[in-house]
């Protein structure tokens, strides 16, 4: 059921209440829900090499990736 909520809150009522409260426009609200350009073209990617990779591994880079890129100076 919280599932549900939560799709539901994400999908209807946040694109309503970025037009509404924060004066944007539909397209742009339509485009707060898109993944991003780099999560499009990482899907291809992955999907690409699950098949000449084993997916444990595949799952293993991208912990492992973030990381090591992770910035040394970052305060939690």
């Amino acid at each position: 059921m919280a599932a549900a909520a939560l799709l539901l809150a994400t999908t209807q009522y946040l694109p309503q209440v970025v037009l509404q409260n924060l004066s944007h426009s539909a397209a742009s609200a339509g485009l707060m829900l898109s993944p991003g350009v780099a999560a499009i073209i990482m899907m291809f990617v992955v999907g690409f090499l699950s098949s000449k990779v084993p997916p444990k591994y595949l799952i293993a880079i991208a912990p492992s990736w973030r990381i090591l890129h992770m910035p040394l100076d970052q305060s939690l």
